[in-house]
C-alpha cells in the first residue's frame, strides 16, 4: 500500500531556483565587503584622523585679575596660547585693553596673569568694571584645540603714569 500526503504541496519546478539565486547574492555581498576591507588597508584610510591637541590649564580669577597657569602640557607640541579681549567695557568712555592681550605658555609650570588696563585716567577710574573673554588653545603645528574659554569681570587699572 502506498501512503500519499493529502496536504497540498509546492510545484518542484517554482522553488529549485530560490535557493542558487540568494547564494549568489550573499557571495557577492562577501565580496564587495572583503574588497572594501582590503583597500581601507591598502589605502590606508583608517589612519588619516589625528588625535586631538591637548593639555591642562588651571585658572584663577579675582576682581582684579585673571591668573592662567598650565598644568599638564599634554600633546601640544608648541604651548598653550593665551588670548584675551575686552568684551563689555561697561559705562567707561575711554579705550580698555587685556593685558597682555595674549601669551604663550610653553612648559608646564608657566603662568601668565591677565588685568583690564587703560592709559587714559581721565575717563576710566579704578572701580570700573569689564568683562574679558579669555582663551586658552593648546597647539601642535597646524592643529589647534580649545582647552578654556571663559568670561570675566574684573575691575580696570589705570595707569596714572606721565
Amino acid at each position: 500500500m502506498k501512503m500519499e500526503s493529502k496536504l497540498p504541496t509546492e510545484d518542484k519546478s517554482t522553488s529549485r531556483g530560490v535557493s542558487p539565486v540568494i547564494g549568489v547574492i550573499l557571495m557577492v555581498a562577501i565580496t564587495v565587503i572583503l574588497a572594501a576591507v582590503i583597500a581601507a588597508f591598502v589605502l590606508d584610510l583608517g589612519q588619516s584622523q589625528g588625535a586631538n591637541v591637548n593639555a591642562g590649564v588651571s585658572v584663577d580669577a579675582s576682581s582684579e585679575d585673571v591668573g592662567i597657569q598650565l598644568t599638564d602640557s599634554g600633546n601640544a607640541e608648541d604651548g598653550v596660547e593665551i588670548r584675551a579681549e575686552v568684551e563689555d567695557s561697561g559705562s567707561a568712555s575711554g579705550t580698555i585693553t587685556a593685558e597682555p592681550s595674549s601669551g604663550t605658555l610653553s612648559s608646564t609650570g608657566d603662568s601668565i596673569t591677565i588685568k583690564a588696563g587703560s592709559d587714559d585716567a581721565t575717563d576710566v577710574s579704578n572701580s570700573e568694571e569689564v568683562e574679558i573673554a579669555v582663551t586658552a588653545v593648546a597647539v601642535s603645528g597646524d592643529d589647534e584645540n580649545v582647552v578654556s574659554s571663559n568670561t570675566y569681570t574684573i575691575e580696570v587699572t589705570v595707569d596714572n603714569s606721565p
